[in-house]
């Protein structure tokens, strides 16, 4: 028999399983089945329900019994009864996705903005609601069971008709697994890390996560993993789990009540095994690491029998943006940086409730004090499944993540317009949740392995936002699979490539900014404004703020996928300019945006076919800022970090937006030497005569000097190689050093200084250039300021000059 209700303002309709009624058995103490299902009638065939296997034994789990009821058990559901031995019933539906669920009496409701919270709950007795949990992540959003109504789909189409509720939706119980595919446990290297070519892999089709490590292990950031359960007391986890961890559990009846706290978490494999992926500790001579291993981990349980409704699912992610929605006076700050979930059925079709969609938008816009926070979920796992059937992963707010192999391809995944990247997830390694480690496939592992990613780059500046941090992700991806990308950059099987993490902290990196002039200006990378908004500095700490516009500058280009700003003085009026420069394909120009010095914009889009068109889009192509010829205007050279250039090209700026183009040779220090894994690029004036050098500093062990490009004023390098044995062979790779590039001496010359961020020296390394391409070398002693206070996490570094 079809039934109608509302999700999300549209009419749908179930299919209800006749005959057939579903009774939640109150179980007990030891987690039995407190009573018999012959005691509410006939235990009904499984043949008779048609209910997938997994989903059949996920409900009985949850003490579910599905029954042909007698004449008492239909006559108290008739009548709205309670039972004695059952917790909840209700009727067993195939909803139009051909997924199962059981519709009770509950319901998610949401009444108009503009009522208080008196009338609101006024209006809910009115209507025989039956108040259990105000979601405080969305006005006048509640939770309600149905008192008048035979269920919540009679409920939903009554109260869809009543003007002051925007929302009516039946909180189905659904089985919820997570998307994972078990394979033979065996203990396997982390190929995900480093692939070397082990168990037949192609060497390099790894997330490169050595060569980011080598600046940052992701300390300081929080990342929320949302699964059914954890072992917490896992040796290579316990020490990252914080206090704000918890677990949704349920008792009888009533919705779940959340409790904080490691020991509230149920145990569970899965969770176990993602938890891994992000957060394993490293250099603790216990099984292998995590993608961030020393990030924090914020662990949230939730259906922790994988049956449950998404108004839970709702909540824990509303938690995880901000604590204080399930704990009265929790600090909002200690919230995730960070979330991933790959919770989730198989098969792609999953309908997204109002009520996890008004908290997916929470997070996301709500999060991180506001600058919203990362949302990465598991693509469902299957041959080819259309992913927009999935409403929850295809979301807007959601990065939906698909599994790679050691050979880098996509693997039997969700495909489509919203698969966003992809990662390593097939026989990947990480903590199991028998208190061990060993291999498991599936999109559920890919996704953390992705989110521990980007806890590095964030890790690199913290002050990213949400949307920010997720354009650095697709824009330093890597282009795998020998597939077409669109002009976005784009393939619906491995979205916009395979994560990069030692790309995406580079790009994090050059993202910080450092206010070297007096004024601040704001480019917005996504669509939506027209113009850039200024505010001068006055001087005694005020502002003057102008917007002045730019319609196609920053309405139509600064928003393109792929597009950097960099920032300079163009035309060399004493006045910063904006450029935007694009490493994806599709371009062949450099448009610029000339500051006039009253707020306006002056806009140019000059040619540069070569420049942009064939080289800035190339894989490990960094772009450098600096006056390369000595002319006073702010040229782009392009440095590769990758095999296969021997030059350095340069777009010199002409003054008037257009752009002269070199590419000089430099064999040894770009073919040899920038592609380096851990290798560092530095700029600075190195011999004092106005132009901008190019130095490399290793941060991996195996060099022993510090090599420069001298810029000769005419597009040509000239090539030094200063030793600096113990500055480069011993101090710069040890882990927490940060590279602090500055005029230490007063001579001119730019010199090279070390400061460590994690606990060990008490000093701070200066390699100061000589001008002629060697270094001269100390260690002066600065015992608290580097043993107490630069190792305390959250502790960026900014240099300049302060007296």
């Amino acid at each position: 028999m079809n039934r109608e209700y509302f999700a999300r303002g549209q009419r749908k309709t179930v299919d209800r399983i006749e005959n057939v009624v579903a009774i939640k058995v109150a179980a007990t103490e030891r987690g039995f089945n407190a009573t018999e299902a012959e005691s509410f009638g006939t235990e009904a065939a499984a043949g008779q329900l048609g209910l997938p296997e997994d989903s059949l034994a996920a409900f009985g789990a949850a003490h579910w019994v599905f029954v042909e009821p007698s004449a008492d058990t239909s006559r108290s559901l008739a009548a709205l009864d309670d039972f004695a031995e059952a917790d909840d019933a209700g009727t067993l539906v195939k909803r139009e996705n051909g997924r199962f669920a059981i519709v009770t009496k509950r319901l998610t409701v949401q009444l108009a903005e503009d009522y208080s919270g008196e009338d609101a709950e006024a209006i809910l007795a009115e209507r025989g609601l039956t108040l259990l949990t105000r979601l405080t992540f969305a006005p006048n959003l509640f939770e309600v069971d149905t008192t008048v109504h035979d269920d919540a789909l009679e409920a939903s189409v009554d109260l869809h008709e009543d003007p002051r509720f925007t929302l009516a939706e039946p909180s189905f119980v659904e089985h919820v697994p997570p998307r994972a595919i078990p394979t033979d446990p065996r203990f396997g290297e982390q190929w995900q890390w480093r692939n070397t070519g082990q168990g037949g892999g192609t060497p390099g089709a790894d997330v490169h996560a050595e060569e980011a490590w080598d600046q940052t292990f992701g300390a300081g950031i929080r990342v929320a993993v949302i699964d059914n359960g954890f072992n917490t007391a896992h040796e290579d986890l316990q020490s990252a789990i914080v206090g704000a961890s918890g677990a949704f559990r349920t008792a009888g009846a009533g919705p779940p009540t959340f409790m904080q706290g490691a020991a509230a978490i149920p145990a569970g494999d899965h969770g176990t095994f993602c938890a891994g992926m992000v957060g394993a500790r490293h250099n603790n001579g216990r099984g292998g690491c995590g993608a961030a291993p020393e990030c924090e981990l914020m662990l949230v349980a939730c259906l922790g029998d994988q049956v449950g409704t998404q108004t839970t699912l709702a909540r824990a992610v509303a938690y995880a943006a901000d604590p204080s929605r399930e704990v009265a006076g929790a600090d909002p700050a200690t919230g995730a940086d960070i979330l991933v979930s790959s919770l989730g059925p198989n098969g792609a079709a999953w309908d997204l409730t109002v009520v996890l969609e008004l908290a997916l938008e929470f997070a996301a816009a709500n999060g991180r004090g506001g600058r919203g926070l990362a949302i990465f979920w598991a693509a469902s796992n299957g041959n080819n499944v259309d992913v927009m059937q999935d409403e929850v992963v295809s979301h807007a707010d959601v990065i939906a993540v698909v599994r790679s192999t050691r050979m880098d391809l996509e693997d039997n995944a969700a495909r489509g317009p919203e698969v966003e990247l992809i990662a390593p997830g097939v026989a990947v390694v990480s903590t199991t949740g028998a208190g061990g480690y060993g291999p498991s496939t599936g999109t559920s592992f890919a996704a953390p392995c992705a989110a521990g990613c980007a806890a590095l780059a964030l890790s690199m500046n913290p002050d990213l936002t949400r949307d920010q941090l997720r354009a650095i992700m697709r824009d330093s991806a890597d282009k795998i699979g020998g597939v077409a990308y669109d002009a976005n950059g784009h393939n619906d099987d491995y979205g916009f490539g395979r994560v990069n993490a030692a790309a995406a902290v580079q790009l994090a990196v050059g993202s910080v900014s450092h206010v070297r002039g007096k004024d601040i200006a704001l480019v917005r990378q996504t669509p939506g404004w027209a113009s850039i908004p200024v505010a001068f500095s006055n001087g005694s700490g005020g502002w003057d703020i102008t917007n002045g516009a730019a319609p196609t500058f920053i309405g139509n280009w600064a928003n393109t996928p792929g597009v950097r700003i960099v920032t300079g003085d163009f035309n060399g009026n004493g006045l910063t300019d904006v450029a935007l420069v694009r490493q994806a394909p599709g371009w062949a120009s450099i448009p610029v945006a000339f500051s006039n010095g009253s707020g306006g914009w002056d806009i140019t889009n000059g040619a540069a076919p070569t420049f942009i068109g064939n080289w800035a889009n190339t894989p490990g192509v960094r772009i450098v800022t600096g006056d390369c010829n000595g002319n006073g205007l702010t040229d782009i050279a392009l440095v590769r970090q990758t095999p296969g250039w021997a030059s350095i090209p340069v777009a010199f700026a002409n003054g008037s937006g257009g752009w002269d183009i070199t590419n000089g040779a430099a064999p040894t220090f770009i073919g040899n030497w920038a592609n380096t894994p851990g290798v560092r690029i530095v700029t600075g004036d190195f011999n004092g005569n106005g132009l901008t050098d190019i130095a490399l500093v290793r941060q991996t062990p195996g060099w022993a000097s510090i090599p420069i490009a001298f810029a000769n004023g005419s597009g040509g390098w000239d090539i030094t190689n200063g030793a600096a044995a113990t500055f480069i062979g011993n101090w710069a790779n040890t882990p927490g050093v940060r590279i602090v590039a500055g005029d230490f001496n007063d001579n001119g010359l730019t010199d090279i200084a070390l400061v460590r961020q994690t606990p060990g020296w008490a000093s701070i390394p200066v390699a100061f250039a000589n001008g002629s391409g060697g270094w001269d070398i100390t260690n002066g002693a600065a015992a608290t300021f580097i043993g107490n206070w630069a190792n305390t996490p959250g502790v960026r570094l900014t240099n300049g000059d302060y007296r």
